[in-house]
């Protein structure tokens, strides 16, 4: 039976490592830019994503060294994507994991400019690491569309959008079922897509067959949206924690059901579910 404190742990130190060697050139970088992408994604941080894609691979027969760029280049969107949301036009958090966000510490301007660098290193990273030319081309399909305007970058559209109708109505605005449906929507986009896509990766370097990506399709999806639910449970009045969670262990279960069609060792797989909904931050 796997540890998943000891296997987490590993995981996050050998990404942790790679992040730093995948850094743009520090001495043809900027000052400030180079401060302002190596302190965001050395802020700490969970690392799920590229846990995901580097388990999902090894699962499927992937080399750790053909994983863990790919693994690294999806933390740097992800990366990019916080720094975003925590603009003062977005989000406007102050605070990160217990430290200033990137453009309280360096200024809003840098701060933008650094997401985009992170951004458009991932897909350099991935062009210039992947060999295989039509891997690399389906890797970067996949990924660009999780965080696109059908992804990530539309499910934060969706976010303000939310954020908005939400405060023309006095109650809660979960009780509704427009806004139930928009709510889901976002989830989806927002935060499930990237998640799905960083486990699809490692499968699709591992050559997986249209089986096994269908099924871990669905498994990612589910993930996803338990994992944003979850957080969602965390921060929330009891209520709507209640709501949230409930609907958080409904996806769990239906993603380890999931596993079951893949006819593989799955453990690190389901033990990476468990780990979502227990989690207390």
């Amino acid at each position: 039976m796997i540890n998943l404190k000891q296997y987490l742990t590993r995981q996050q130190h050998l990404i942790n490592k790679a992040i730093v060697n995948y850094l743009p050139n520090r001495n043809s970088t900027p000052v400030a830019l180079y401060k302002a992408m190596s302190y965001s994604t050395n802020s700490g941080g969970k690392r799920i994503r590229p846990i995901l894609t580097l388990a999902t691979g090894k699962m499927l027969g992937a080399k750790e060294n053909e994983l863990l760029p790919v693994a690294c280049a999806i933390e740097f969107v992800h990366t990019y994507s916080l720094i975003h949301d925590d603009l003062p036009a977005m989000d406007n958090d102050d605070f990160r994991r217990g430290k200033p966000t990137v453009h309280k510490k360096f200024g809003e301007a840098v701060a933008i400019l650094a997401g985009d660098a992170l951004l458009t290193r991932a897909f350099e990273i991935i062009a210039t690491e992947v060999k295989d030319v039509k891997l690399s081309q389906r890797l970067t399909s996949e990924i660009s569309h999780a965080v696109g305007a059908e992804g990530m970058v539309g499910g934060q559209v969706l976010d303000l959008e939310f954020t908005q109708k939400s405060s023309l109505i006095k109650r809660n605005p979960l009780e509704d079922t427009r806004f139930n449906k928009l709510y889901d929507k976002m989830l989806l986009m927002k935060t499930a897509n990237l998640i799905q896509s960083a486990i699809l990766c490692g499968a699709i370097i591992a050559r997986a067959n249209n089986k096994l990506l269908f099924y871990l399709s669905i498994y990612g999806n589910h993930l996803g949206l338990a994992f944003q639910l979850k957080d969602d449970a965390i921060d929330s009045p009891r209520q709507e924690k209640d709501r949230c969670l409930i609907k958080a262990k409904y996806h769990i279960e239906h993603a380890k059901i999931t596993l079951n069609h893949l006819g593989k060792k799955t453990e690190v797989l389901q033990s990476l579910a468990d780990y979502v909904i227990n989690r207390t931050y």
